[in-house]
């Protein structure tokens, strides 16, 4: 194992899909100069098919290049988590953080506006 190991991201488990349980928090910023500029933040708990709950990170991002012109983010993440184990607005941070490396990537993509 190579510390590379702790940062790389597991492929999605082949599911019939993920079910929304709860939305935990949803928001909108405009952080940028720009008004094209913002992020999205959705942050949710589903469960798969075989009843397994995850926590779910979705961002997506627009920012200005060096040169003014949009750049996308979309990042989509799930995080296991355990039976007994409740997540809030308040600790969802956190509750990421402690199984940051059993994140599975269910989408990442960066594309240019122009």
């Amino acid at each position: 194992m190579s510390i590379f190991d702790v940062f790389r991201k597991k492929v999605a488990p082949r599911v019939n899909g993920y079910k929304t349980i709860t939305t935990i928090e949803q928001t909108h910023n405009n952080p940028g100069g720009f008004s094209f500029e913002y992020l999205d933040t959705e942050v949710t708990i589903v469960k798969d098919d075989k009843g397994k709950r995850y926590l779910r990170v979705y961002k997506k991002e627009c920012t200005a290049e060096g040169n003014g012109r949009p750049i996308t983010t979309l990042n989509d993440d799930c995080y296991p988590l355990t039976n007994n184990e409740e997540v809030t607005p308040q600790n969802w941070k956190k509750v990421m953080l402690s199984h940051l490396s059993e994140a599975i990537s269910l989408s990442y993509d960066s594309y240019s506006g122009v």
